[in-house]
This record gives structure tokens, sequence and C-alpha cells, in this order.
């Protein structure tokens, strides 16, 4: 009977100790797949990516801003995929997010539905003030798609033939503004239509789309020689309109400066404005240290990147009507 008594303990302390270790594995399971999901808003999570934003600061931000701006609704956290999309979206539109427990009294102006709880709301690029329209989603992937999808595509096309016009309507603005080719295979990204629209009044774009071998030959280099999407931007060797000027034609080179993304075209344009904007002809503004620097991009552009340096530039070089000939842009902001 001891025997058969003993057994029968450790049989159920065995069975005790499998039921434990099935409790344990299904908790840890779960915590793991909790922690797959959801993050905690650290401080330097929020910093750059993800904007707190409230009842003192959301009319400022938000609707008084004709940029796009996708605000998330959290009690704490939310998921990685929030995250993701705010990283990936940094620079082409804005991300914000409102804590439902804090900020009630915000909620109520926005007419947040307390009871469907949208996870985000995106507000479209274009429009200020009340005016300013809105739409509810639940998923990072359609946030995206509103948010990009309301950037209005300002980039007209150019080929060689147009080339000069271009140039010369470039020159006329106040300040001059440096003609710009985006030259890509496909319609330009949300990335590349929100960095025209920011940059306009340093820069006119235009855009060659699937350029053919002529169209490149201004460039001084032959189509297999560029890495598309690229940046060219045109830059005068002299201050007078003729019809014979000398320009240079500075290359993004995604060998040199790293993918194409908006960090890095910011810092390729802002090297550029600073050492060449002083040769530009008619109202260059040179003079003007703000101008130079783009200062009120920068402190806008600074809330989201911190950027250290400026790596060289490639050039391109040709000879003909427009001549093209080789510098390098090296400079710090």
């Amino acid at each position: 009977m001891k025997t058969y008594a003993a057994k029968m303990s450790r049989r159920s302390l065995d069975n005790i100790m499998f039921r434990l270790i099935c409790i344990c594995l299904t908790l840890f399971s779960c915590c793991r797949e909790t922690a797959q999901q959801e993050i905690e808003l650290e401080e330097h999570e929020r910093y750059q990516d993800i904007f707190p934003l409230t009842q003192s600061n959301f009319t400022t931000e938000v609707l008084d801003s004709e940029e796009a701006w996708i605000v998330i609704f959290h009690t704490g956290t939310f998921t990685m995929e929030w995250k993701k999309m705010a990283v990936a979206l940094r620079g082409v539109v804005w991300v914000g997010m409102i804590d439902r427990r804090e900020e009630k009294d915000l909620l109520q102006t926005l007419g947040y539905d307390m009871v469907k709880t949208p996870v985000a709301r995106v507000y479209h690029s274009g429009h200020t003030g009340s005016d300013k329209r809105w739409t509810d989603v639940d998923s990072p992937l359609d946030a995206r798609l509103h948010a990009c999808n309301s950037v209005p595509d300002t980039l007209a096309t150019v080929d060689d033939a147009g080339l000069q016009d271009f140039i010369y309507q470039s020159y006329a603005s106040t300040p001059t503004r440096f003609p710009t080719v985006i030259i890509t295979d496909e319609q330009p990204s949300c990335m590349l239509r929100a960095m025209a629209n920011r940059y306009y009044a340093f820069f006119s774009f235009r855009t060659m789309i699937n350029p053919s071998d002529k169209d490149l030959a201004i460039f001084g280099q032959p189509f297999k020689d560029f890495e598309l999407p690229t940046i060219a931007v045109l830059v005068s060797k002299t201050k007078d309109k003729t019809d014979s000027m000398t320009f240079e034609a500075v290359l993004y080179n995604e060998d040199m400066m790293g993918n194409v993304n908006y960090v890095n075209l910011v810092k390729f344009l802002f090297a550029v404005n600073k050492q060449y904007r002083h040769t530009l002809p008619g109202e260059s503004m040179a003079g003007k240290r703000g101008i130079v620097e783009m200062r009120d991009l920068l402190e806008v552009e600074k809330k989201r990147f911190q950027v250290n340096f400026l790596p060289p530039v490639q050039k391109a070089k040709k000879e003909g009507g427009l001549k093209f000939t080789t510098k390098v842009v090296k400079d710090e902001f």
C-alpha cells in the first residue's frame, strides 16, 4: 500500500509539474505575441517619427498645415506596424499621436467616435483650418495610401527640347530657383512629390520619365550610367542669361551618397543651394544668410532629422551647346 501510495504521489506531482510547465509556456507565448504586436512609447522613439499632439498644439501643427498628417489615437501603446509606417514616411508626411486617456477635450472637439474608436485619422494635404479634409482609418496601409494619395503632383515633364525654356523660367523667379530634373523610369513617388512641393521656393522641379538617350545626352552620360531615380541640378557658371550659357550638372550619385531616400536627398539639396546659390543669375539673394542656408526649411527638417554632414556628389561633363563642367559639393550644415 505504501509503495502504491508513493507511486500515486509521484504521479500526481509529475502531473502538477507538467501542467505548470504548460501554463508557463502558454504565458510565455502570449507575452511574446503581445510584445511583437505592441510597443511602449519610449521618449526617444517618439522623437522625430511620431509627434505628441494636444489641445494646445493641434491646430497649429495639423489644421494650419497644408501638408498631410496621420494622427494615431492611443492609450499608451500601439502596434509595431504603426511605428514602422511612421519611420517609412518620415519626411514625406507628418505622423502624430493623441493619448485618448489624457486628451478627452481634444477628442470631443475633433468629433472622435468613442464607440467605433478608429485607430487613426488622416488629414489630407492641401487644405487648412476647418476645411482640412480627413478620413478615419484602422490600418497603417490605409493610412499610408490616403496620406500619399493626397500629396499633390505638381511635377511637369521636360525633355531635351524644352530644357532651355525651363531654365529661363526658373531664373525669372524671386529668389532665383535652381532648375532641377528628377530622372526616373516611373511616375514620381509620394516621397519625390512631397519633396518637390516643400522645396519649390528654391528649386524648380521637372521630371524626365523613361528618358531617351537624346534627353540624357544633355547631362553628358549614357543611359546605362544612370541609376534611377536620380536628380540633376543645373548650375550656371555665368550670371548673365544668354543663349550660350554654361552650366554644371550636379548629379545625385547613389554609390556616393547612399540610397535615394528623403534624408539623403535633403542633404543633397542643402549642399547645392549653399555652395552654388551665388552663381545663379537674377535675384539669387545670395547675400542673405537665411536664403543661402534655407533656414526656414532647415528648422522644419530639424524636427525630424539630424543631418551632420554632406558627402561629395557626382558631376557630369559634356561639351556642346550646354557645356557642363565639374565641381564637388562639400559642405556642412
